[in-house]
Formats: structure tokens, C-alpha cells, sequence
């Protein structure tokens, strides 16, 4: 399964794209499968990242699809 967090409202705010994202985590859980989150546009990447740490709270099962041909990503990983 693989979230966007654009598509979650991370353009309003980072805490309500990731409590819109709680039920499909939730639902993720539930059925044994990877949750993982594409990582859009370079303005996005510490949102991204700060989402998924906190998902990863929830839940082992959590990746971010990181891009390669950032400088950064790296040090992201």
C-alpha cells in the first residue's frame, strides 16, 4: 500500500495529513501489509520523513520511498 501525502492534506497541515492517514495505517495493520509513503517534491522530504517517523510509531511495518538523485538523500536515510 502506498500513501502520497499530498493526496492527505499535508498542504494544510503536517498533523492533519497524518491523522488522515491513521485509518489507512490502521487498515494496513489490520491486514499484515507495508504501509509506504512516495516521497513527492523536495519541499516535502522533512514533512515526509517527519510523517512517516510518526507512523512508525504505530506500527513496524512503514517505509518511505526515498528519491535517489537528491543530494540529501543520504543523510535522510
Amino acid at each position: 500500500m502506498s500513501l502520497k501525502p499530498t493526496q492527505f492534506g499535508v498542504l494544510i497541515d503536517r498533523a492533519y495529513a497524518l491523522s488522515q492517514m491513521i485509518p489507512v495505517l490502521d487498515a494496513a495493520k489490520a491486514e499484515g501489509r507495508v504501509l509506504w509513503l512516495d516521497m513527492e517534491k523536495r519541499p516535502y522530504t522533512m514533512t515526509t520523513i517527519w510523517i512517516g517517523e510518526r507512523l512508525l510509531e504505530r506500527y513496524d511495518q512503514v517505509g518511505i520511498c526515498v528519491q535517489a538523485n537528491l543530494k540529501r538523500t543520504a543523510d535522510d536515510i
